[in-house]
């Protein structure tokens, strides 16, 4: 069985066959587009420079087969048959197609992630240049080596690294495009490209245009991308448990973490799923992005874990759960936000330590609680 997502697509997309019936159409693996695109890359001396071609010719032969969409509660998950059956995909479906595509030509490829956007990575080991194939946006198919921060990708990977962390430099890519496209309407149609609001997309600061960029192997990089974006769709359709069972198989490669997203997809999904009564379920969750974070991060992303916690503990009156918070709320740095949202779990502690006393007593059982969270830190409000 092939389990390529692609498998089933052909080219080109109907809508060209609307308008031109004379089209012959073809499985998109097998086409013959796709394989002169191959026969001429491993006939060439595969430089830089063939790597580009066999990846612009790839990123058209994608574009005429698929249609771009924006994904809405309406879309189903992600499969080779959906795919197949809408001929319409947002970047995710893009860059998996075009990766399987450049997996069959040869090209040896990255798939990359960058302010919830996926994008290709083409490196060259030769000569340490890197070219970046936005799939559905031709004007972004252009060399980005001095655009990407950090260290070399492919060095981190074979380092034994699940993903490669980089950075990415938008106002260094924007500086490809032609003198005749208006930038500010460009960026404004992709808002990936900048953290900042539209209306101040160049006036805001500098750090808005340097992007976290997550790289992975194609193979499992395409696997990720899709059990990531079939996560938010299952989410979409109220659907939180099959999400959740989704995203613990990401744990320490959950890919949207940059903290100028405050987490909120994941924030999403472990809503849905404490108001539904799986505060479980949600403390899991939170567990796979708390491991996912980059190190070194110091954002308010470190409270995504012992909030979760919080609120779950607080939805189904488990003080075990909310001691749990507490104790994760005191490993943080000092901080002015650490003390208020521990001083906030210590007042819900103590309430759910009393309800459970209460409910001791009526039930005329001899209950006391003699356990302390822990010894205290100085400032840190006393729980119990």
């Amino acid at each position: 069985m092939d389990e390529r997502y692609s498998a089933k697509l052909l080219t080109p997309k109907s809508r060209l066959l609307e308008a031109d019936p004379d089209l012959e159409r073809a499985s998109l693996l097998e086409s013959q587009q796709l394989r002169t695109i191959k026969a001429d890359y491993q006939q060439s001396l595969q430089t830089f420079d063939d790597k580009i071609e066999a990846a612009k010719g790839v990123g058209l032969l994608v574009r005429q087969t698929l249609d771009f969409s924006t994904t809405s509660d309406l879309t189903p998950v992600f499969n080779a048959e959906t795919l197949a059956e809408r001929e319409m995909a947002n970047c995710f479906g893009y860059t998996i197609t075009a990766s399987e595509c450049l997996d069959g030509v040869g090209v040896e490829h990255l798939v990359a992630y960058a302010n919830q956007h996926t994008i290709i990575i083409v490196p060259d080991r030769e000569s340490n240049r890197l070219f970046m194939l936005d799939t559905p946006t031709k004007e972004l198919y252009c060399e980005v080596t001095e655009a990407v921060g950090g260290a070399d990708s492919l060095d981190q990977l074979e380092t034994g690294e699940l993903r490669a962390i980089n950075s990415l430099h938008t106002n260094q890519v924007l500086k490809h495009l032609p003198p005749a496209i208006d930038r500010k309407r460009f960026v404004d149609r992709r808002p990936w490209l900048n953290f900042s609001s539209s209306n101040m997309r160049f006036q805001d600061n500098p750090c808005d245009s340097i992007l976290q960029m997550i790289s992975l192997p194609s193979i499992p990089g395409r696997k990720l991308l899709a059990m990531e974006y079939n996560a938010e769709i299952l989410r979409r359709q109220h659907r939180p448990k099959e999400a959740a069972g989704l995203m613990e198989d990401l744990s320490g490669i959950y890919l949207d973490v940059d903290s100028r997203n405050n987490l909120a997809e994941a924030g999403r999904l472990c809503r849905q799923l404490i108001e539904n009564s799986m505060g479980g379920e949600a403390v899991k969750v939170a567990m796979v992005v708390d491991e996912s974070l980059v190190g070194g991060d110091t954002s308010k992303n470190i409270f995504f874990l012992p909030d979760t916690k919080r609120k779950a503990a607080s939805a189904t009156g488990d003080a075990g759960l909310m001691e749990e918070a507490v104790a994760l709320y005191r490993e943080l740095p000092p901080s002015k936000l650490r003390a208020g949202k521990l001083s906030k779990a210590c007042r819900l502690l103590k309430m759910l330590q009393s309800k459970h006393n209460k409910r001791s007593l009526h039930n005329g059982e001899n209950y006391f609680i003699s356990k302390k969270i822990s010894q205290q830190n100085p400032g840190d409000e006393a729980c119990c």
